[in-house]
């Protein structure tokens, strides 16, 4: 009996800490929007893209993470010419823009169709979450160029065999094999 009451007591527990936060999450996020969010890519890279409007007289918010079904988002700031690693990304009244050239962006690795719709999820601090769709656009990254020479270098390979072959069956060696 004493072992019921305690599971009952530990989920009544966990269901007020999870409305609390959900509470949270809701506050900062109804006063929130995103607009349009994309993914991008430019390059070898895959960036998010969107607009964050966010009312000046609330409590300034700071974007903390993004993920997607696939991957957690990288933020960066730029730093003179480069980019570097970030923690957050404030997001203070007004608009904060975020993109490939932008003063913060979001890198996300991995592969993603064009015209695809992806579920992208911000987490800000104090616990807001935000998930929202986000279509792809850009085509996929072309082969490397490694990728590229090893074909040429087969095609021609394969054109010089053709000519020595040639050589052989016009020179008279038809009962020959070897070259």
């Amino acid at each position: 009996m004493v072992g019921g009451a305690f599971l009952r007591a530990a989920r009544y527990a966990a269901a007020a800490l999870l409305l609390g936060w959900a509470g949270v999450a809701h506050a900062h996020a109804g006063h929130l929007e995103v607009e349009d969010l994309r993914i991008v890519r430019d390059g070898a890279a895959n960036y998010l893209e969107a607009q964050i409007s966010y009312p000046a007289s609330d409590t300034p918010l700071a974007l903390t993470a993004v993920a997607t079904g696939s991957a957690s988002g990288r933020l960066e700031l730029r730093s003179g010419a480069a980019y570097r690693a970030a923690t957050r990304v404030p997001v203070a009244g007004g608009i904060t823009s975020l993109g490939v050239s932008t003063r913060y962006r979001v890198v996300l690795p991995g592969e993603y169709a064009a015209g695809s719709r992806v579920p992208v999820t911000l987490l800000f601090g104090g616990g807001a979450l935000l998930t929202l769709e986000a279509e792809v656009e850009g085509s996929p990254p072309s082969p490397p160029l490694l990728g590229w020479a090893m074909l040429v270098l087969a095609v021609l390979t394969a054109l010089g065999s053709l000519e020595l072959w040639r050589r052989h069956l016009r020179s008279g060696h038809r009962g020959r094999t070897a070259l």
